[in-house]
């Protein structure tokens, strides 16, 4: 990602902004036309996903800021500080992390045009595929979904990441969907067992069960 500008001038830049969304605050009442909520719903999805955006690139860089207050990380120090839920507080610390790996990614959440569900949808799409896949290829899937974004739902939209794979090798993700279905077997197998027990008098038994529990004899 692009280096931040010098913390003071994001500072100023930030307050900036905070004045003028509060002098707008007080201008709202009565729209005269449907069409001007739309955009003004509009243009404030984006300004909300480009605020996150940016709040998130700081945070990426903010662990001296948790190391000197003694918290586990930015995510816990976020939380603490903030007052607001941890879980959500790791979540965004580990979007953050993706946004610095994922530059198209990161460029589209800042310009508003990929909102905060979206890019963690795409995160987790990108991060799930294999590990030893070119550069070019992770470039290509990442480029799909967020091309995707533009007309697809976080639903919608984790639905095409679950089969990103095929898109960028449909052979390979062929074999990948066989070694998952042949291990899911594996484990299904294993977790059923089937005991046969002679209990000496001519009679026997039998129990389903799980290996490692207490089962019946």
């Amino acid at each position: 990602m692009a280096e931040l500008t010098p913390a003071p001038a994001v500072l100023a830049s930030v307050r900036h902004a905070r004045r003028e969304v509060a002098r707008a605050s007080h201008l709202t009442g009565l729209f005269p036309r449907p069409d001007e909520v739309e955009a003004t719903l509009r243009e404030l999805a984006a300004l909300e996903a480009q605020t996150t955006a940016l709040r998130l690139r700081v945070m990426a860089s903010a662990g001296p800021v948790a190391e000197q207050t003694g918290a586990r990380d930015v995510g816990a120090w976020w939380a603490d500080a903030l007052r607001a839920d941890h879980r959500a507080a790791r979540a965004d610390l580990k979007l953050a992390k993706a946004l610095d790996r994922y530059e198209v990614l990161a460029a589209a959440l800042a310009d508003g045009t990929v909102s905060v569900d979206q890019a963690r949808v795409i995160a987790r799409a990108l991060q799930a595929l294999p590990d030893d896949l070119t550069p070019g290829e992770v470039a290509k899937a990442e480029q799909v979904m967020v091309d995707e974004a533009a007309r697809l739902d976080p639903a919608r939209l984790r639905r095409v990441g679950a089969h990103l794979l095929e898109v960028l090798d449909p052979h390979r993700a062929e074999t990948e969907l066989g070694k998952r279905l042949l291990a899911e077997e594996e484990r299904a197998h294993r977790r059923t067992s089937l005991t046969i027990t002679d209990p000496g008098d001519g009679t026997s038994s039998s129990a389903a069960g799980c290996p490692g529990r207490p089962g019946s004899g």
